[in-house]
This record gives structure tokens, sequence and C-alpha cells, in this order.
């Protein structure tokens, strides 16, 4: 766990750093993933970037599905 912590929390200097989330088309905002762990427990955190900010939406398995549209919209407002 706190290794998990500690890759959140790199966040911070260079969000960046980290691909577009496989959602980021759905929706009008930037969706980024940062991976976490090793096969089989991987795990996706999808976040976004404002300004400074940075704000995680969903943290899950990276084996299951992608976020719908209407999760993203539920997270981000």
């Amino acid at each position: 766990m706190q290794r998990f912590h500690e890759k959140l929390k790199t966040l911070e200097t260079n969000p960046e750093r980290f691909p577009s989330a496989r959602e980021d088309k759905k929706v009008d905002i930037e969706l980024r993933e940062l991976h976490f762990g090793k096969r089989p427990s991987v795990f996706r955190v999808i976040y976004t970037i404002d300004n400074n900010v940075v704000r995680v939406l969903r943290i899950r398995r990276a084996q299951r599905r992608w976020l719908s549209r209407r999760e993203i919209d539920e997270a981000s407002s």
C-alpha cells in the first residue's frame, strides 16, 4: 500500500508524463491513466488535470472494462 501511495504522490510533480486514458475520446475533458502493480494485480488510476490540480476519478483493476461515459460524468461532477 505504501508503494501505491508513493506512486500517486508522483502525480504532484509531472502528471502529464502518463498517457491518455483509453476513455479519453468519450468525453470533452482530458483523461489520463497511471498503471500500478504487476500482473495479475495491475490497477489503473484514471485522472484529470485542471491547471495545478490533479483529480483522481477512479482507481480500478486494469482487467475491468473501460469506464462508461456515465461513470466518467458521475466521477467528474
